[in-house]
C-alpha cells in the first residue's frame, strides 16, 4: 500500500501496476519480506561477473534509483561477452514493451560481439 501511495499518478505508476500484477499471488507481508530480503542479498562480484562464458544482454533504465545505471554499466564491463541497452523509466512506461526488446538487443550486440574475430 506504500508503494502504491508512493507511485501514484507518477511517471512510474506502471512500476507498481506491473509489481501489482505479477507478485499477485502474495500476501502483503510476504511480499515484504521478499523485497527485503533481495535489498539486502549481495549481488555478484566483478570477479564472479568476469566468470561468465555465455554472451549476456542487459537492459538498464537510466534513471531508476533503486536499480542505478552505474551498476549496469559496471556488469557490461565486467562480463566478457556483455552489452547494454538503455532507456528512461517514462520510456518503459509508454512501452512496456521497451525493456524486453533493450535486453533482446543487447544480446543481440553480444552475440555479434561472440561471431567476430578479436
Amino acid at each position: 500500500l506504500r508503494l502504491d501511495r508512493a507511485l501514484s499518478g507518477t511517471d512510474v505508476q506502471w512500476v507498481y501496476d506491473e509489481m501489482a500484477c505479477t507478485w499477485s499471488e502474495h500476501n502483503a507481508s510476504n511480499f515484504e519480506a521478499i523485497l527485503r530480503a533481495t535489498a539486502t542479498s549481495d549481488a555478484p562480484s566483478e570477479a564472479d561477473l568476469a566468470t561468465i562464458e555465455q554472451p549476456v544482454g542487459l537492459a538498464a533504465s537510466t534513471d531508476d534509483p533503486l536499480h542505478p545505471l552505474v551498476v549496469a554499466q559496471t556488469w557490461a564491463a565486467a562480463i566478457p561477452r556483455a552489452a547494454l541497452r538503455s532507456d528512461s523509466m517514462a520510456a518503459f512506461g509508454n512501452d512496456r514493451g521497451l525493456l524486453g526488446a533493450n535486453a533482446w538487443s543487447a544480446l543481440e550486440a553480444a552475440l555479434d560481439d561472440v561471431a567476430m574475430p578479436r
